[in-house]
C-alpha cells in the first residue's frame, strides 16, 4: 500500500503540474494544503524540498490525507474512477502526452493489486 499512496501523490503532483487552472487543479493545491496543516507540516517547507523519487513517512501521509479529501481514497482502497476522470477533467489538450502517461501510471497502479 505504501508504494501505491507513493505514486498516486507523485500522480497528483505531476497532474497540478499539467494542470489548466481549474477548479480541480485549485482543489488539488487546497487538499495539500488542508491536509499539511492537519499534519502539522509546513508547506513551503514541504514545496522546497521538492517531491524526490525517495519517499518517506511524512510524504506517504500527506499524499494519504490528499488522497482522501479528494475522494481517491476511502478506508485504504483506492477508487480508479475518480483519480482517471480528475485527470481527463484536468489535463489541457495540448498535453495529450502527459494525459496519456499519467492514466497509463494510474492504471498500472491499480489495476496491478494496489487497490487494496
Amino acid at each position: 500500500m505504501r508504494l501505491s499512496i507513493g505514486l498516486l501523490g507523485l500522480l497528483l503532483t505531476a497532474l497540478v503540474a499539467a494542470a489548466k487552472e481549474d477548479k480541480t487543479d485549485v482543489k488539488i493545491k487546497e487538499a495539500y494544503a488542508d491536509c499539511a496543516k492537519e499534519l502539522g507540516m509546513d508547506m513551503e517547507k514541504l514545496k522546497s524540498r521538492g517531491f524526490s523519487q525517495e519517499r518517506d513517512k511524512e510524504h506517504d501521509c500527506l499524499d494519504a490525507c490528499a488522497l482522501r479529501e479528494l475522494g481517491v481514497m476511502e478506508s485504504g482502497k483506492l477508487s480508479k474512477e475518480v483519480m482517471v476522470k480528475m485527470i481527463e477533467e484536468t489535463i489541457e489538450n495540448e498535453h495529450e502526452e502527459k494525459r496519456t502517461e499519467l492514466l497509463k501510471i494510474t492504471n498500472a497502479c491499480v489495476d496491478d493489486g494496489f487497490s487494496s
